[in-house]
């Protein structure tokens, strides 16, 4: 998940502006992450994409990223839920799928 492209449909299609917008941006922005195996951990590097694990906002950050455009994928039917994608697509025969 791209923070620029989620704060432009933030802006965009949901109509967020301002310190509102300004509030998602400060979220997303100067994150990192690291590895922790044991008693090791890996360097920290910068999160430029991606939500925090486990966040209340994660999930309605990553469905608002992925709606819109996972719905134009023209061979498949598109079931949106919650936290969860079905793609599914279906024909009179297999060579119908293979067709598309």
């Amino acid at each position: 998940m791209n923070h620029k492209k989620v704060l432009e449909k933030l802006e965009k299609q949901i109509g967020i502006r301002g310190l509102p917008l300004k509030l998602f941006e400060n979220y997303l922005a100067n994150r990192t992450h690291f590895v922790s195996i044991e008693d090791i951990q890996s360097q920290k590097a910068s999160a430029t994409r991606g939500v925090p694990q486990g966040s209340n906002l994660g999930p309605l950050l990553f469905l608002l990223y992925v709606n819109e455009d996972i719905t134009n994928v023209s061979k498949f039917k598109t079931t949106l839920f919650a936290d969860d994608t079905v793609l599914s697509i279906s024909a009179k025969s297999v060579i119908g799928l293979k067709k598309g």
